[in-house]
C-alpha cells in the first residue's frame, strides 16, 4: 500500500507560505487511535469563524499538507481556522476500513477527528454551521467516511482522488478490489452504506464534491462512477447530471452537477496526482464567491468587461470570466490557473528571500534544476527500493502461505501426538495402580500362608527334589521299554500259536504233534521272558526304595496283562 500511494506526495505541488505556524493540541477529547491534532489559527480570526479539516495523503503528515496546500494561506486572508489531523498509522494512511471508524462514535481515526471538531467549536468559538472537510487520496477516503459517520458535524466536503464510503471496508488497511476498480454496487447499495454510518440519523447531510483523474491507476477511475452512484442516492438525485461544464475549472476538466448538494469533477488525462483546487473548494463551501453551504458555485459565465467582486476570480489559464477589478482592488496571481481580486491598499511588497538576492534568473533556475535533479534521483532510488520490496512480497506470497499451512499442519499433528502421549501416560498410571494392588494382595497371601510357602524357598530340599524327579523320569522310560518288549513277545507267541499251512492230505496226528510242540516252545520262551521282566521290575523297586520316592509318581504297575491268545 505504501508504494501504491507514495506518488500522492506529489499531489499538492509546491509549498505555500503561511504567515503563522502549526500548533499541536493535546487532550482534545475521545481519541482511541491517538490521531494527532494540529491547528492553524491566523493572526486575524473572524468572529464565529469557519473551520476546515484538511486531511493528508498516505505517507503524508499534517505538516506536509499544511505546507503543500493553500488552505493556511487562504486562512490568513479570510480569517477561518484549519485543523490538520495527523494519521497515527506508521505508513501515514487513515483508518477507513474498520467498522469502528465507519460508525458514529464507535472509535477509529474518525472519532479522533470528530473530537477535534467538537473541541474547536467549544474552545475556538467556531460556527457549527460552517464546519467543512477535505482531503487527498487517503485523506479523500476519510472525507467520505466522515460524511457518512458524522453528518451532524460537517456541512460540506471535497474529496480529491478518493473512493466511496465503505469501499475499503474489511479486515485489512488496503483493499485491492476497491483500489483496482473491481468493486461494483448499485446506487441504493452504496447509499445504504452511508446511512449505516449513523443509524437513526434523520438530519441534513453534508453536501459533497468529488474529484478524480481519468488516468488514476492507484485508486482506479471506476471509483469515480461508483461515488456518483453513492451520493446521488443519498440525496435522492438522478445519476444524470442537471448541468455539465467543460473546461471547468481547468482545460479538459469536466464539472457535472447533479443537484445543489452534489458535484463531480473529472480531470481528463490526469493520474492519481490530481492538483488540489483550494479556491474552488472554498467557493463550494461558501467561504468565498458569495456561495452558501446549500448552493453550489454558479455555472453562469459573467460577461467580459464586468468588474469582479471582492475575493472573486479575475484571471488564470482557462478563465473566461471578468478580468477587471473595481477601484481600490487589484488582481493578485495566486497560481497559473487562478488570479484573485484582493485589497490593493493592503497589498504589501514582499522582498525576495535572501537566497535569491543578487542572482540572475539563469543562476536561480540552474540551482533549482540541480536541486530538483538531486531530489528526483533520491526519489527514484527510494521508489526502486520500494518496488523491489513489493516484488519480493508478491513473489514470496505463495511460499509464505504454504509455509503458514505447513506450520499449522505441524501444530495440529503436534497436538495429536501430545494427546496420544497423555493417553499413554494415563494408561501407564492405571497399570502401575493395578500392579500395586496385586503386589499388596500377594503380600497379604504371603503373610497368611508363610509356613506353607516356605517350601518354595531354594536350598538342599530343592536339589534333592530335582534329583528324584530325574530318577522317576528315567524309570518311566525303562518301563516303557519293557512294555514294548512284552508287546513283541506277545506278537511272537501269537504267531507261533497259529497253525502253519500244510497239505490237506497230511496226517492229522502230525499236525497235533506239531501244534503241541509249538505251544511248548512258546511257553518255555514266555517263562524265560517273564523271569527277565520280574528281575527288571525288582530292580526298579529296589532303586525306588533306595531313593525313598513314593510309587505315586506315576510308575506303571508290574501286574500287566500280556493278552496271550491261542
Amino acid at each position: 500500500m505504501l508504494s501504491r500511494l507514495l506518488v500522492a506526495t506529489l499531489t499538492v505541488g509546491g509549498a505555500f507560505a503561511a504567515q503563522g505556524t502549526l500548533q499541536q493540541v493535546t487532550n482534545f477529547g475521545s481519541n482511541p487511535t491517538n490521531v494527532g491534532m494540529f491547528v492553524y489559527r491566523p493572526s486575524s480570526v473572524r468572529t464565529s469563524p469557519a473551520l476546515i479539516v484538511a486531511m493528508h495523503y498516505c505517507t503524508g503528515t499534517a505538516q506536509a499538507y499544511f505546507s503543500g496546500t493553500q488552505y493556511a494561506n487562504l486562512a490568513d486572508q479570510l480569517g477561518f481556522i484549519v485543523i490538520y489531523p495527523d494519521a497515527p498509522d506508521s505508513g501515514g494512511c487513515w483508518d477507513v476500513h474498520t467498522n469502528a471508524t465507519l460508525t458514529h462514535n464507535a472509535g477509529g481515526d474518525s472519532l479522533g477527528i470528530a473530537s477535534m471538531v467538537r473541541y474547536a467549536i467549544t474552545n475556538y468559538h467556531v460556527d457549527p454551521n460552517r464546519v467543512f472537510m477535505t482531503g487527498t487520496s487517503s485523506g479523500a477516503m476519510m472525507t467520505n467516511v466522515l460524511a457518512g459517520a458524522y453528518p451532524d458535524l460537517f456541512r460540506a466536503g471535497a474529496a480529491f482522488a478518493g473512493v466511496p464510503y465503505g469501499c475499503f471496508a474489511g479486515p485489512d488497511m488496503w483493499n485491492t478490489a476497491c483500489a483496482q476498480g473491481t468493486l461494483t454496487k448499485t446506487a441504493q447499495q452504496w447509499g445504504d452504506l452511508v446511512f449505516s454510518g449513523y443509524p437513526g440519523y434523520t438530519g441534513p447531510r453534508p453536501k459533497m464534491q468529488i474529484w478524480q483523474g481519468t488516468l488514476d491507476t492507484t485508486l482506479n477511475y471506476h471509483n469515480f462512477g461508483e461515488g456518483i452512484k453513492q451520493w446521488t442516492d443519498v440525496f435522492g438525485y438522478s445519476t444524470t447530471p442537471v448541468s455539465t461544464q467543460s473546461n471547468s475549472p481547468l482545460p479538459n476538466w469536466t464539472r457535472t452537477t447533479y443537484g445543489s448538494n452534489f458535484q463531480a469533477i473529472s480531470a481528463a488525462g490526469v493520474d492519481h496526482n490530481i492538483p488540489v483546487q483550494a479556491n474552488d473548494v472554498l467557493a463550494w463551501f461558501g467561504i468565498t464567491g458569495g456561495g452558501s453551504t446549500t448552493t453550489p458555485p454558479s455555472s453562469t459565465t459573467t460577461a467580459p468587461g464586468a468588474a469582479q467582486t471582492h475575493w472573486g476570480q479575475c484571471g488564470g489559464i482557462g478563465w473566461t470570466g471578468p478580468t477587471t477589478c473595481a477601484a481600490s482592488y487589484t488582481c493578485t496571481v495566486v497560481n497559473a490557473y487562478y488570479f484573485q481580486k484582493s485589497d490593493a491598499l493592503t497589498t504589501v511588497a514582499v522582498p525576495p528571500p535572501s537566497m535569491l538576492r543578487g542572482k540572475t534568473i539563469e543562476e536561480i533556475v540552474n540551482r533549482w534544476s540541480s536541486e530538483l535533479e538531486t531530489h528526483v534521483k533520491d526519489f527514484n532510488k527510494f521508489a526502486g527500493e520500494v518496488s523491489v520490496w513489493d516484488r519480493a512480497l508478491i513473489e514470496n506470497s505463495k511460499n509464505i502461505g504454504a509455509l503458514h499451512s505447513h506450520v499449522s499442519a505441524a501444530e495440529r499433528e503436534q497436538n495429536d501426538i501430545n494427546q496420544s502421549l497423555d493417553h499413554v501416560e494415563q494408561q501407564q498410571k492405571d497399570l502401575a495402580s493395578t500392579l500395586d494392588a496385586y503386589e499388596k494382595i500377594a503380600q497379604e497371601i504371603l503373610g497368611v500362608q508363610g509356613a506353607s510357602l516356605r517350601a518354595l524357598d531354594t536350598g538342599p530340599a530343592d536339589t534333592e527334589r530335582d534329583k528324584n524327579y530325574m530318577l522317576a523320569t528315567d524309570l518311566h522310560t525303562q518301563l516303557d521299554d519293557l512294555s514294548g518288549s512284552l508287546s513283541q513277545m506277545i506278537e511272537s507267541v501269537n504267531a507261533l500259536s497259529l497253525p502253519s499251512d500244510s497239505n490237506p492230505t497230511d496226517d492229522p496226528m502230525s499236525k497235533i504233534t506239531q501244534i503241541l510242540s509249538s505251544h511248548l516252545e512258546s511257553l518255555q520262551w514266555i517263562d524265560g521272558a517273564v523271569r527277565e521282566v520280574e528281575g527288571k521290575v525288582n530292580e526298579v523297586e529296589r532303586r525306588v526304595k533306595d531313593s525313598g520316592l513314593s510309587t505315586s509318581v506315576g510308575l506303571p504297575s508290574k501286574n500287566r496283562g500280556f493278552g496271550l491268545t491261542g
